[in-house]
């Protein structure tokens, strides 16, 4: 791209070397925007393509184009192409996968969680009485890939301050796809039985 920030990619395109034997008039295109982390290739023809693109249409003279409005770390799937007086060209080949890494607004720290993370006592048959399980949603990944999250189980007693209690990190075993249930459990050590507990999870 031309440029990028948190929320925009600026891109550009050259000009056909032949328009058909007219003057060209105008550019038109047609784009949707992707979370990079997660994004299918060959899915993505059928995305451009498709009803849920975006479109629009600029003066000749006009090369550069910028989509606002992204989040951290997507990427803009853009096709472009030319009208003469006749009729409109063909579109231009659509973007693959290597080349998305250009076209992607700049990445940033992961969103932070929605909704709230939940706590559970383990069935205690298998477990000890007191381990919990902790279920929380994935945030978005905001252009790179979320190696960890840290959970820290306050004791309520506390005054559920999250610099103290007790500090688990879950690290990356598969990818964590946004808006998708995450469960770490069981979990007890460190924990004191019969204490009640707020989890915070980042």
């Amino acid at each position: 791209p031309e440029y990028a920030s948190l929320s925009s990619v600026r891109f550009t395109w050259a000009p056909p070397s032949y328009g058909g034997g007219e003057p060209l008039e105008s550019f038109e295109l047609r784009w949707v925007s992707v979370p990079i982390v997660e994004v299918e290739p060959e899915a993505l023809p059928a995305l451009v393509h498709g009803d849920g693109a975006q479109r629009a249409e600029v003066k000749v003279e006009q090369t550069v184009f910028e989509v606002s409005g992204l989040r951290a770390g997507e990427a803009v799937v853009p096709i472009v192409r030319g009208r003469n007086c006749i009729g409109f060209g063909s579109w231009s080949v659509v973007p693959d996968a290597l080349q998305l890494g250009a076209l992607r607004s700049l990445a940033d720290v992961p969103e932070t969680l929605q909704a709230s993370p939940t706590l559970e006592r383990a069935d205690p048959t298998d477990y000890r009485p007191y381990s919990l399980t902790a279920t929380w949603t994935c945030p978005g990944h905001c252009g790179e890939m979320i190696s960890h999250f840290e959970l820290r189980f306050v004791p309520t007693m506390d005054g559920l301050d999250e610099k103290g209690g007790t500090l688990v990190r879950k690290r990356g075993t598969e990818v964590w796809k946004e808006r998708a249930q995450i469960t770490m459990g069981p979990v007890h050590e460190g924990l004191v039985p019969s204490a009640g507990y707020v989890l915070h999870v980042r």
